[in-house]
This record gives structure tokens, C-alpha cells and sequence, in this order.
């Protein structure tokens, strides 16, 4: 797609949209996998050892880590300490056609019990371990638990519903720009994406797939888990195959860097890089077997015994507090991650905590403000002085250059710490307006320093976090996404996908089946004729699509043809559709024409790139929200200006062709388009209110747009 902006001007010119891979073509039929997505797993897993370089250097990292743990009189492991315990923060991102009513939370809060209880030792299975590995088999120090604090700062539940059917995030290719739309920060939340069909293949019984540590992921937003619903917990969309479902537990082990015992099925080489795990030759060959060199702890998590699944052992257990220390995986549990998570009371007394002195800073990535003004988004940061740190002043204003001292700040923002009257806490504040805040003044270097006179006892050198790194990313004003194009979709070219271009990219598709055309929307809102139906509704030019608006959520495919719904057939509209991320609504609408002989043919879409901004059906893609720039370049010259019944403007062109000209209010919305069709037209406004609008102006012969402010009296 070619996005060209002149200042708040955006034109959209016809492009093919591209993805590195695709999804298959739907399905009426269910597909299943005979081994659960094994092979799958192996395959990616492979993929991610053979290609990633920066496996090296975990590799390298976590063979020293191990050779440091041996002790000279007794080389063998040891059961871990578990009186500080590491607990690692859960965001769920849940897709389901029925949202929160599909997944609840109470199958959620039941597997990460279940979690725990594996990874503590505590589940009952432990104790039934065949007695040739009780001597090796091994609880952790390390628990998981959802976030209770958002990347904004925001209370949450650690679970983000989406109300429709994504698939494809565990491909190891392919969906990355969708994923990173929908990841939390990776090096302060572990993300897992839950849905029914991993692959994007219509088979929907392949278990879960999760990545090794990876600093390049966790660096790109692609650090992950993705895991079946039906294997998930209890109650709600889970078959509650129990034993079955610990292969949860087998997903996080492969997050901190296990490996299979039966890794590269073979009775020789390195396999799983674990003594105590005997060599095996093959996958889930069973719980109580004896292969290679004799007995195979079959029992183990790491295995594919889904029916006896019990175990991990001390060096997979060494293994994964290696994992802890690698730089994708270290911050996650670290005390101030959990107080910036939710997880851990910033005035905890637990005698673990208590011996670090440290700032915790609930944020420290900030956005502008959704007004596209240059002010910041709230809430503002809270900063946390833990264990024995103590603020010096209580219940006032911390003093720059007496206190801290901050750096590149953007002009026009200032910045002020207010303290708690306890102490113990204090509010950072952004506030004003930046001058400059298009995206390229970005700033990811604020610089935040305490001084010795911001605590008491004034060593602060002594208390981590001592200093702070800031990072602010502003926005361009607001714009629609658009794009042209031409994809048809016949009774021999059955089958025809595309993603979305700009800030929400999610695929869609055009389908032919059993004599009906699709719009494959995988349940994301669409405008039909009734919440109940799939059959597409048309748009007229001009209708408002956005909250309001009466929408399908978690149906099948958009029926845009069939021998029962035929009164689109030889007629070219508007398809409403919505896509989500996080909280945020994204409104569009797509052109579709319809042909029960010809085909049907996807034109152009369009969709606000403001979340939960109202979009008109067939609008001219244009953008003009948080204008406060100058116009210097294509200035469309309009007179009278102010004006207060008409105005007209100076032709750009020496020669006219016909144009077509809209009116726009500062917050981008559209209140006026007209054809234009002689040099000298004058344009009735005395329908507008008074204030300010900016004009755009689009000549058919060129691929360019005059535009100017006018102010109406």
C-alpha cells in the first residue's frame, strides 16, 4: 500500500496487499490432527534452533550457567530453594466467537492452578512417579499468575476477550504483524494467545505451541504461547481431558528453554541437554517403557505421554533458572515488574522482598494522548519506593535539580513528582503540550536520575532503579487506512485472502462454495441483516458504521450470495466491519460487488485508523485530526475566507478537470462532499456551523489533493 501524507492530508493509490504465508482455504468440515499438532511443534521448534541465531548465545549462556552449578565433591543436582519464589506475569489474549462466555475466567483461574501445581511439585500425580526417577524428579521455586496491571497503567484481569475466530498465531511466520498489533510489552508479560485452530489449516485439535527464550522475539513482540481452548482448564469451551491438558504445563516448559527428552529421537547425541532424562527414540512411546539404554522417564512433562504427564527433574529444572537469567526472560519476574504488574504490594514485608531496596515504576512507555494534541496519555506513573527506601519529603513536591534531575524532555511538557503522604509512593506527572509531536519526534532517551536528597538516609546509589529510562511515541494525526485494489473470487478461483494494511492488520477472505460467495470475516463484526443472520447487509453512501451500528460478532462466514439469499446479486456496496485491539474498536468498510455468474470482487476498504472513531460508508479516504500544522505545500487558496453563506477557491490547475471536494471538521469528520464541475463553483455553507474546516480538494486527472483552512462565520 502507498500511504502519502501532506501534513494532515492522507491519499491512498491502489496497491497488492501481500502476507508471507496465508490461511488456508476455509473448511465445512472440521479437520483433525491425528497427533494433537505434535509434528507441528517439532517442525517449528526446529525451525526456531536452525535459523535464530541468537539461540547461540542462549545455548552458550545456559551451558555455562550449568557448569558454574556443579559442585567439585558432589556433581549432581539438588531440589531447588523455593523460599523466595519467582512468580511471572500472564496476560491471556483469548479468541473465541463467544468471548468471556466462551473461555470464562473461572477455566482460566483453573489452569493456572493447575500450572502451579505442577510446576511446585504440589499436584497429586507427583507422588506417584516411578520410583526409578524419585530420586531426580523435581519441583521449581516458579509460579505464574495473571497480570493485574496493564501496559498503560490501567487495572485488568490479565485476559483480553476478543469475540471472534483468529487463527494462525502459532505459525512460525506469516502472522507476525497481527500478533505484535495484539502483544503486551514481552519483556514485562509472558503472552499467550488462546484459539481453536493454531495453524490456520481448519484444524482446530492441536494442542499448543510455545517459542524458546529468544531476545529477538521478546525485542519484536512476538514472544508466545499459543494454546488450544479445548486443552485448557476446566469448565467453559475445555473437553476437560485433565491429564491431557498439562500439555499447558509441557508449553511453558519449552518458554524456559526445555527441550523434548526425546529431542532428536535419537539414542545418541545431546537430546534435551539433560542427564536425568534417559536418551529416547521417539515420541510418546509411553509412560513406563524402556528404550535406548534402558528405562525412559516417560512420566516427565517434556515427554508426549499425555495420559501420565508427572514430572520435571533437577537439571530441567537447573535448565529453566538458566532461562530466568537470559535477557528476554530476566526482567519478567524481577520485584519491580511484579509491583508494575500488580503482582506484588510495593509495601510488601515478605522477608524475600524486603532485602532489595528499589523504585518500581508501573510505567515507563508512554503515548500521546488520544486527542493527538501532544498531551499525554493518562493515567500518570506511579512510583514506588520499596523495601526500606523511603522517599524525603512526604506529601509533597519533589524539586528538580534538588531531587532528580530529567533529560530530553519534549519542549512544551513539563514534568512534576508528587509524593504520597506516607512516603512511600509518589505520582509522575507529564503534562502540557508538546510543541512537536508528529511521530518522528519520538523520544525513547527521557532520562530520569534521583539524587541522594530524594530519600532518606541519602544513599542512592544503594536502591535499584535509581535511574529510569522514558520512552514517548507520538502520533501522526489520525488517518483512514485505504486501499484499492482488485481481488475476485469465482466458481473456479474458489478461495482468496488479504490483510488488512496499517496499524490493525487482520486477514480476510473471499470465498466460493456450494454455489455461495463469503466474505470470511472469522467471526470479527460485521453489518448483516440481523444479529442472528450471516447475510450480508449492503451500505448506502454516507452511513455512519461505528458503536451504534447493529453488528453480527462470532457468526460463519458473511453470506454475500447463495440460491437463498440473492439481493446483492449484480450490485456493488459497503460492507460494515470492525476489528478489535485490546479494548478498541477499529470501524471500516469494505466495496464489494456481487455476481452469481461473474464472481464477487473485493474493490477497495477503507478504516479509521482512530479506535473507536465513527467511519462514513464510502467515504474519500482523507485524514485531518489534531491539525496544528502549517500549510505551505499544495495550498488550496479559498475565498472569501472567512465566509458566511459560500465560498469558492483559485483553480491550482492552469487547466480544470473535474474535481471533488470535501469538508471536514478539525476532528476529522466528514461534513460535506461535492462534485466539482466548473472552475468558479461556489460551494454552499450555510447549512455548516461556525468555526473552523479544512477543505480537501482531488483533481481525477492527478494524484495529488490541494487542501486549506476556511473559517466560517
Amino acid at each position: 500500500m502507498k500511504i502519502i501524507k501532506l501534513l494532515i492530508i492522507i491519499i491512498c493509490f491502489a496497491s497488492n496487499s501481500t502476507a508471507q504465508t496465508s490461511p488456508a482455504e476455509p473448511s465445512t468440515i472440521e479437520l483433525t490432527s491425528t497427533d494433537h499438532g505434535l509434528a507441528k511443534e517439532i517442525e517449528i521448534l526446529h525451525q526456531q534452533i536452525t535459523t535464530e541465531e541468537g539461540l547461540n548465545s542462549t545455548k552458550l549462556f545456559t551451558k555455562n550457567y550449568l557448569e558454574r552449578l556443579i559442585n567439585p565433591i558432589n556433581t549432581n543436582s539438588i531440589l531447588p530453594d523455593t523460599s523466595c519464589i519467582v512468580t511471572i506475569p500472564i496476560v491471556f489474549h483469548v479468541f473465541h466467537p463467544q468471548g468471556s462466555a466462551g473461555v470464562p475466567m473461572s477455566q482460566i483461574n483453573y489452569a493456572v492452578n493447575d500450572l502451579n501445581l505442577t510446576f511446585a511439585g504440589t499436584d497429586a500425580d507427583y507422588t506417584t512417579v516411578n520410583p526409578i526417577f524419585a530420586g531426580v524428579k523435581s519441583y521449581t521455586k516458579i509460579r505464574f499468575a495473571r497480570a493485574l496491571i496493564d501496559p498503560k497503567g490501567n487495572p485488568t484481569t490479565g485476559v483480553v476477550y476478543y469475540q471472534d475466530k483468529q487463527s494462525g498465531f502459532g505459525n512460525g511466520s506469516g502472522w507476525d504483524n497481527e500478533i505484535i498489533s495484539c502483544a503486551w510489552e514481552n519483556h514485562k508479560y509472558f503472552n499467550v494467545y488462546i484459539m481453536n485452530d493454531l495453524y490456520a489449516n481448519n484444524t482446530t485439535n492441536n494442542s499448543g505451541v510455545c517459542w524458546y527464550p529468544s531476545t529477538f522475539m521478546s525485542n519484536n513482540g512476538t514472544a508466545r504461547m499459543v494454546y488450544n481452548y479445548v486443552y485448557f482448564g476446566q469448565g467453559g469451551s475445555s473437553y476437560n481431558y485433565l491429564e491431557f491438558n498439562q500439555t499447558f504445563t509441557h508449553e511453558c516448559g519449552h518458554y524456559l528453554n526445555l527441550y523434548h527428552t526425546f529431542e532428536g529421537n535419537s539414542c545418541t547425541g545431546n537430546g534435551d541437554y539433560c542427564a536425568d532424562t534417559p536418551p529416547a527414540d521417539n515420541a510418546g512411546a509411553g509412560c513406563l517403557v524402556t528404550a535406548c539404554t534402558g528405562p525412559i522417564n516417560g512420566e516427565n512433562y517434556m515427554d508426549y505421554n499425555t495420559s501420565c504427564m508427572k514430572n520435571f527433574t533437577m537439571e530441567q529444572n537447573d535448565r529453566m533458572e538458566a532461562a530466568l537469567l537470559t535477557p528476554s526472560r530476566q526482567s519478567l519476574w524481577q520485584y519491580d515488574n511484579l509491583v508494575a504488574t500488580g503482582l506484588l504490594n510495593p509495601l510488601s514485608t515478605n522477608s524475600c522482598v524486603v532485602l532489595n531496596d528499589f523504585f518500581a515504576y508501573t510505567k515507563t512507555d508512554l503515548v500521546e494522548a488520544i486527542a493527538n494534541n501532544g498531551t499525554i496519555e493518562m493515567p500518570p506513573i506511579s512510583i514506588y519506593a520499596c523495601g526500606s527506601t523511603q522517599f524525603s519529603i512526604s506529601g509533597g513536591n519533589l524539586v528538580a535539580g534538588v531531587h532528580y534531575n530529567i533529560t530530553n524532555v519534549p519542549a512544551g511538557l513539563s514534568v512534576s513528582i508528587v509524593t504520597a503522604s506516607n512516603g512511600k509512593s509518589a505520582t509522575m506527572n507529564f503534562s502540557g503540550q508538546a510543541t512537536n509531536h508528529s511521530s518522528s519526534n519520538s523520544v525513547n532517551n527521557i532520562l530520569l536520575t534521583f539524587t541522594n536528597a530524594s530519600i532518606i538516609g541519602g544513599n542512592v546509589s544503594a536502591v535499584q532503579n535509581n535511574t529510569k529510562n522514558f520512552r514517548i511515541s507520538f502520533k501522526n494525526p489520525w488517518q483512514q487506512i485505504c486501499e484499492t485494489l482488485t481481488i475476485t473470487t469465482t466458481p473456479t478461483s474458489t478461495w482468496n485472502s488479504f490483510e488488512t494494511a496499517g496499524p490493525v492488520p487482520r486477514f480476510y477472505g473471499l470465498w466460493y462454495n456450494a454455489n455461495t460467495f463469503y466474505l470470511e470475516n472469522y467471526g470479527r463484526g460485521i453489518i448483516t441483516t440481523g444479529i442472528s443472520s450471516d447475510n450480508i447487509q449492503f451500505l448506502t453512501t454516507g452511513t455512519a458504521i461505528g458503536a451504534a451500528s447493529t453488528w453480527r460478532i462470532g457468526g460463519g462466514q458473511g453470506v454475500l450470495y447463495s440460491s437463498t439469499y440473492t439481493s446483492l446479486n449484480n450490485q456493488t456496496g459497503f460492507v460494515g466491519f470492525r476489528m478489535q485491539i485490546g479494548n478498541d474498536f477499529f470501524y471500516g468498510w469494505m466495496k464489494i460487488s456481487v455476481s452469481s455468474i461473474n464472481g464477487i470482487t473485493l474493490l477497495e476498504y477503507q478504516y479509521n485508523e482512530k479506535p473507536n472513531e465513527t467511519i462514513l460508508a464510502g467515504s474519500i479516504c482523507n485524514s485531518s485530526i489534531g491539525i496544528d500544522e502549517n500549510f505551505n505545500d499544495m495550498h488550496l487558496t479559498l475565498f472569501p475566507n472567512p465566509a458566511n453563506d459560500y465560498f469558492t477557491f483559485q483553480n491550482p490547475n492552469e487547466t480544470f478537470s473535474e474535481a471533488e471536494l470535501c469538508l471536514l471538521t478539525l476532528e476529522g469528520k466528514i461534513v460535506h462532499t461535492e462534485k466539482i464541475t466548473a472552475a468558479n463553483q461556489k460551494i454552499d455553507i450555510r447549512f455548516l456551523a461556525n468555526g473552523i474546516y479544512i477543505v480537501s480538494l482531488r483533481y481525477k486527472s492527478e494524484k495529488l489533493e490541494y487542501y486549506g483552512k476556511l473559517s466560517k462565520n
